[in-house]
C-alpha cells in the first residue's frame, strides 16, 4: 500500500512540473506558398526573398512572455534581433519575418525567462553566387 501511494505521489508531482512546459512547432512560408508548412532544421533561404515563420504552441494557459532571439553564427552565436512577445490562449503563437539578412547560418531561439522552449536553424544564401556556380546552358 505504501509503495502504491509513493508511485501515485511521484506521478502527480511529475505531471505538475510538466504542465507548465511550453511546446509547439515551427512552420515556414516562402513566396509562392499559400500556407505555412513544417520543415526540418537546416533549411536554406535566398537572401533576396522574405520568409515568414510562425511557432504555434500546443497550448498556453494564462499570459506568457516569450523571448524571441534571432542569432547569426560567427565564432559564437551573436544576437541580431531580440524582442519579447506576449501570448495567451487566444493567440497561442509567435511569428516573424526573415529578410535583408547577409548570407550565413542563423537560428531562432524561443525562451521563457531562463528556459529554452525551442529553436530552429537555417542558412541564408546569396542566389547570385549560387547561379554563378551552375554551368551555362
Amino acid at each position: 500500500m505504501k509503495r502504491t501511494a509513493s508511485v501515485i505521489l511521484l506521478c502527480l508531482c511529475a505531471s505538475l512540473f510538466s504542465c507548465g512546459k511550453l511546446t509547439g512547432q515551427f512552420a515556414w512560408k516562402t513566396s509562392g506558398m499559400d500556407a505555412y508548412r513544417q520543415m526540418s532544421d537546416d533549411m536554406e533561404f535566398a537572401s533576396d526573398k522574405p520568409v515568414d515563420w510562425v511557432f504555434a504552441f500546443d497550448g498556453v494557459r494564462g499570459i506568457r512572455y516569450i523571448y524571441v532571439v534571432l542569432q547569426k553564427k560567427e565564432l559564437v552565436w551573436v544576437d541580431i534581433k531580440k524582442e519579447t512577445v506576449e501570448t495567451d490562449k487566444t493567440s497561442p503563437f509567435v511569428h516573424g519575418r526573415i529578410e535583408n539578412l547577409e548570407p550565413g547560418e542563423y537560428q531562432i531561439v524561443l525562451a521563457e525567462k531562463t528556459k529554452r522552449i525551442a529553436d530552429t536553424r537555417f542558412v541564408v544564401y546569396d542566389p547570385e553566387e549560387d547561379s554563378a556556380d551552375k554551368p551555362e546552358e
